[in-house]
């Protein structure tokens, strides 16, 4: 097929061959993950509920007989609350007690919404704790979808980027008007990413479920998506609006970041040593070393692809 068909056509075709596995595969996993965690993430959700629920039930009690003796020593003309301050503190340092023992961990009852977003965390390698397995299986499904998906996401962003160097090259070796054309294109989708993220955080400010938060917050939150350092704190509302609104959104915003720094990590690596180097390099010959080699090697994706003809 990479005979008969042109280079950007064979491009398109592997970026939609990796885009379709990749959803194909959080389909069936969606599936497979919900149906092995539900009942048993259903008991844990229930068994946190339920915590030192035995312990509120004996410090209801006594709190009532408290209350008795303490009517008992005010007719009885003892005046003196210390008993009964004493015996509140010592039923609230038991629920304390017992609230620090108990080492049942909060998480979420699964769904379908939550599945998909735990999916999309481990396939972009960005993070989500709002569910968890719990059972061994689920642990096993977690490893083995990892080990597929993440290659697959990985490549798609590297077909990407590969894609959009060799087309700057092209553009750069024509015309003038070419060059205009290239940056009013970049422009354009810089302004889109922007619109897209704007939208997000107005999405996300009118969906968190009874909590206020800042636009700070908001935009902090996205970012934090968006640079792959965790899914954030901020949950939004667990609807179809998530699946196809947020979630091609998160999409694109870890693609284009990941491309800006993989662009920057090319700079420092080597456009900037080589731009030291012909200005005040050529006395100083250590500058060359922080040179990258022009030797065409094969580092997979960690190749510079600016190398490429």
């Amino acid at each position: 097929m990479k005979y008969l068909l042109k280079n950007d056509e064979c491009y398109k075709i592997k970026v939609y061959i990796y885009f379709i596995l990749l959803f194909v595969l959080i389909f069936l996993g969606t599936i497979i993950f919900y149906n092995i965690e539900k009942d048993k993430e259903k008991k844990v959700y229930e068994k946190y509920g339920d915590k030192c629920m035995k312990e509120k039930l004996n410090v209801h009690k006594n709190i009532k007989k408290e209350l008795m003796k303490e009517k008992e020593r005010l007719f009885t003309g003892d005046k003196s609350k210390k008993y009964f301050k004493d015996a509140l503190v010592n039923l609230f340092e038991e629920i304390d007690t017992c609230h620090r023992v108990n080492e049942d961990v909060k998480i979420n009852d699964v769904d379908s919404y939550q599945v998909v977003s735990y999916l999309l965390s481990i396939s972009s390698t960005i993070g989500n704790k709002s569910i968890n397995h719990v059972t061994n299986y689920g642990c096993i499904f977690f490893i083995v979808f990892s080990l597929i998906s993440i290659p697959i996401f990985v490549s798609m962003i590297v077909e990407i980027y590969e894609n959009l160097i060799n087309y700057q090259k092209k553009i750069q070796l024509n015309k003038r008007k070419e060059i205009i054309k290239y940056r009013f294109s970049v422009s354009i989708t810089i302004l889109i990413l922007l619109t897209l993220t704007l939208l997000l955080i107005k999405y996300l400010e009118t969906t968190i479920e009874n909590k206020k938060f800042s636009p700070i917050d908001v935009i902090k939150n996205t970012y934090e998506i968006f640079s792959k350092i965790g899914y954030g704190y901020i949950i939004p509302e667990r609807n179809l609006k998530f699946i196809f609104i947020e979630v091609p959104v998160l999409f694109l915003g870890i693609i284009f970041y990941s491309l800006y720094v993989d662009t920057m990590v090319q700079l420092i690596r080597h456009d900037f040593p080589k731009c030291l180097y012909k200005r005040i390099g050529r006395r100083r010959n250590v500058i060359k070393y922080l040179i990258k080699s022009d030797v065409k090697e094969d580092f997979g994706i960690m190749k510079d692809y600016r190398e490429m003809k």
